[in-house]
């Protein structure tokens, strides 16, 4: 897979997780708790950092493959290993993407200690 795509992925997913989780979460409970919940809204105290450590190699090859670049390295279970020659360089990659997961704004009510009617309206 390629890095780039291997990165797209994984924040995809992660925030999609999130967001899944916080509907499905509102919609088992009836509204009774948050996930990732904010007070008056995201801030800067609701980055988070997606941290990658990958290993990712470098391949140039007899019969050569079209497009290049790099690949996140891994071999599934069962794959077979082809007979090409190959030079490969394996390099390990450790970085940090600063995200703010999807938020539930938490509002006080006077009707009680928080104000939830809105949770599970956004999609």
């Amino acid at each position: 897979m390629e890095l780039k795509a291997f990165i797209t992925s994984t924040l995809f997913d992660i925030m999609a997780g999130v967001r899944d989780a916080q509907k499905a979460w509102h919609d088992e409970s009836g509204g009774a708790g948050v996930i990732n919940p904010a007070w008056g809204g995201a801030d800067e105290r609701h980055v988070k950092s997606v941290s990658f450590d990958v290993a990712v190699t470098a391949e140039s090859g007899i019969q050569g493959e079209a497009g290049g670049g790099i690949k996140v390295w891994g071999l599934a279970a069962g794959a077979k290993l082809s007979d090409t020659e190959t030079n490969s360089i394996v390099s390990r990659i450790q970085f940090e993407v600063p995200v703010i997961p999807p938020v539930i704004e938490v509002k006080p009510s006077t009707s009680g200690p928080l104000d939830l009617s809105h949770v599970g309206a956004r999609a």
